[in-house]
């Protein structure tokens, strides 16, 4: 789910008057944890109703690592897991927990 989807989602709750609803403030506070780590800046060129992202930065996070977008820099991976669903979801889980653990 992007995070403009789930945005769309929050503003359908509460347009159809479900503002103290359990799923509202679910999906708020999924918006507030997923965005903690996020800095940056985004230059946009807003024309017409429409927003058009012209260049990111950030000083302090890679927005793109091609080592870690490649599974050939994986140490522990074999191109057989990718037949076993789990294996593949524990790839990223350890990716997550290791962001967490500094």
């Amino acid at each position: 789910m992007t995070f403009a989807f789930r945005w769309h989602l929050i503003f359908s709750i509460v347009y159809n008057g479900y503002y103290f609803a359990p799923e509202r403030v679910f999906l708020e506070n999924s918006l507030v944890f997923s965005q903690k780590t996020v800095n940056g800046e985004v230059r946009l060129r807003c024309c017409k109703g429409a927003a058009y992202v012209l260049g990111r930065s950030s000083t302090t996070s890679k927005l793109y690592s091609e080592e870690e977008a490649s599974m050939d820099s994986l140490e522990n991976f074999d191109p057989e897991d990718t037949t076993g669903f789990i294996k593949i979801q524990a790839i990223r889980l350890k990716k997550y927990s290791e962001e967490w653990a500094v």
